[in-house]
């Protein structure tokens, strides 16, 4: 397909799709006018450092740094640095990379859920956002805990309950600061 042809089809909001036969390259999809305005760009209200950082965190996470004491002890430093290598290496850098490449090839407004809807089937994106959902409340439940256990390593005397309070109250306030 040519440009001019691709310009005026989506002044017109026709689909304009290459075929695979003709060109050979699944990524020569263009997005229509209707398209655009069904599904809208995104607005992107974080600088990459921050979304680096999230990265970093959520990749390391609590449970890492709680859960590796005992491996630790009995097996050393460099087992758990080969596992977290090959993990990362084998397994979410090649998931990032293909949900990248989804993202990249048909930006859609919304998250990985919205994709998998989109791609696979409705129920799909359906299903998924409502694990996530009770991962993500299942997380905060054990992040809080290990912060009281932490902290009852160091000040026996305090209630566990105080702890996850204070931990509570914090990340309230953290997340109540909107991204601007």
């Amino acid at each position: 397909m040519d440009s001019e042809t691709d310009v005026k089809q989506i002044k017109e909001g026709e689909p304009t799709t290459a075929a695979l036969a003709n060109e050979g390259d699944l990524y020569e999809r263009r997005l229509s006018q209707a398209e655009w305005e069904k599904f809208g760009q995104t607005k992107r209200g974080l600088s990459p450092r921050h979304v680096q950082l999230m990265q970093i965190g959520g990749s390391i996470g609590t449970g890492l740094f709680v859960g590796i004491g005992g491996s630790l002890s009995r097996a050393g430093p460099l087992s758990l640095f080969l596992g977290y290598i090959f993990w990362g290496l084998l397994f979410i850098w090649p998931c990032n990379l293909c949900v990248a490449e989804v993202a990249a090839w048909m930006p859609v407004r919304g998250t990985i859920f919205e994709l998998a809807g989109r791609y696979v089937d409705p129920a799909l994106g359906f299903a998924m956002g409502w694990t996530y959902f009770f991962a993500g409340v299942m997380l905060v439940c054990t992040e809080y805990s290990a912060v009281a256990t932490v902290m009852q390593y160091w000040n026996t005397d305090v209630n566990p309950a105080v702890w996850i309070t204070m931990t509570l109250v914090v990340c309230f306030l953290l997340n109540v600061v909107a991204v601007r």
